[in-house]
């Protein structure tokens, strides 16, 4: 086996398949790799803690053989004592790796117990990273420390500190996941998780129970009514109007409801429902819902025209409507406290309740994922127009007869999503419900 050099490189036959080698007898462990396709690879082959390594360096031209017999000297003298050339060469790849390239990774790569993660869940972290750590994101995690952790979550907490709290909670899982993915045997990426260091910092979490309060529900709608009627059509105020109605009448997230398209509406069945597809969910749950004939009334009065599919357009560039503030403002004053796109989420289930509606059909209309065995293998979750119908309809009438009972006690009139001439005394419902 003779010194390693140029020619004999150059020379060295190509083996019909497989891979051949030729050895240097100078440097021992040092060689060329030929393929079957005729390409040359300098390499160094060594042992470590009794098992074999080989380290491919580069390709002639690329590295002459001086070049690479150095190079090879170098892994050859690591692997002596004791140092992984394979998993250095991974440790400081991944010691660079930033946080922008986390984000990508993890939202192309992390996988939960029912898959891959949804859009939603993509767009939450990209937003935390572009709000909370846009300058940290060409930086490599490796060089987040914890005092960056301590002094930045105290400067997001004097004005947001339920999303200094989220974008933390994300950036830990970040992390985590990095370290997990880029680990090398017995050596981290990182000792610890510099998030940790808020272990003892968190602001506690309130759970949220705002919702229209059940005497008030009845004057809400009516002003909603009102708004939808004679509202500027201009500036969106039918349109928020309507949005909200139907986010009360059927308990729906503000995103499926914004994003709710003409495609996913069936007004013309024995039940009137809409749809909801997976990735137009935040949980992935994919649904068809009944519809009452009140929020079908709502929905057969909006406007479709050819050059927007959404239901409540907005004038955005995404073609729905958006965060209808000052709709929101004028829901608020009338219930006589701060409410938002959720609080119509728990007014819902709220009425749900109180008219007597099973929790287990409250959860599946307000599509949550089911937990019980009996809901999970043995009862139709996708489709509820025959399950829950009734239920749907006896929230409609009764929102309705609260409008009315509002009105009657104001002694005006009341304009809204009719019930379409149903035999009973909606009057009589709402006193029922009432307990007089």
């Amino acid at each position: 086996m003779p010194k390693l050099t140029k020619s004999i490189v150059d020379r060295a036959e190509v083996p019909p398949k497989g891979q051949a080698f030729v050895w240097c007898s100078e440097d021992r462990g040092f060689g060329v790799r030929i393929n079957a396709s005729g390409s040359r690879t300098f390499i160094a082959q060594g042992r470590i803690n009794g098992k074999e390594r080989r380290v491919s360096i580069g390709r002639p031209g690329v590295f002459s053989v001086d070049q690479a017999r150095a190079q090879a000297r170098e892994l050859l003298r690591a692997m002596r004592l004791g140092v992984d050339p394979v998993e250095e060469r991974a440790r400081k790849l991944a010691r660079g790796i930033t946080l922008r390239e986390t984000i990508a990774d993890y939202c192309t790569h992390r996988r939960t117990k029912n898959g891959p993660l949804r859009t939603r869940t993509k767009a939450d972290i990209s937003d935390h990273g572009d709000r909370s750590f846009a300058d940290w994101l060409d930086k490599p995690i490796t060089a987040i420390s914890r005092d960056d952790c301590f002094n930045r979550f105290a400067r997001l907490s004097k004005t947001a500190p339920s999303r200094a709290n989220q974008g933390f909670i994300v950036l830990r899982a970040l992390i985590n996941f990095a370290c997990n993915r880029y680990r090398t045997n017995d050596a981290p990426l990182m000792v610890e998780n510099p998030v940790d260091v808020l272990k003892h910092s968190w602001h506690p979490k309130n759970a949220r129970s705002e919702r229209i309060p059940n005497d008030k529900v009845g004057s809400v709608w009516r002003m909603l009514a009102k708004q939808a009627l004679e509202g500027s059509e201009v500036r969106g105020m039918r349109t928020a109007a309507a949005y909200v109605q139907f986010l009360i009448l059927t308990g729906a997230r503000s995103q499926e409801g914004a994003k709710l398209t003409w495609d996913r509406l069936s007004l013309d069945g024995a039940v009137p429902s809409w749809h909801i597809a997976a990735e137009q969910s935040k949980t992935g749950s994919v649904r068809t819902l009944p519809l009452s004939s009140q929020a079908v009334a709502l929905l057969r009065d909006r406007p479709q025209t050819q050059a927007n599919r959404y239901v409540f357009a907005g004038r955005g560039g995404n073609g729905h409507i958006g965060v209808p503030q000052h709709t929101w403002d004028a829901v608020s004053r009338v219930a006589g406290l701060h409410l938002s796109a959720h609080s119509m989420r728990r007014t819902f289930t709220n009425v749900c309740l109180k008219l007597g509606i099973e929790m287990w059909k409250v959860e599946l209309l307000t599509s949550h994922v089911p937990t019980t065995t009996t809901l999970v293998h043995y009862t139709d979750t996708k489709d509820l127009r025959e399950t829950c119908a009734g239920e749907i309809q006896l929230v409609g009438d009764w929102i309705e007869s609260e409008a009315m009972v509002a009105a009657r006690n104001s002694a005006g009139p009341y304009t809204g999503p009719s019930s379409q001439g149903r035999a009973y005394d909606v009057l009589t419902l709402a006193d029922k419900a009432r307990g007089t």
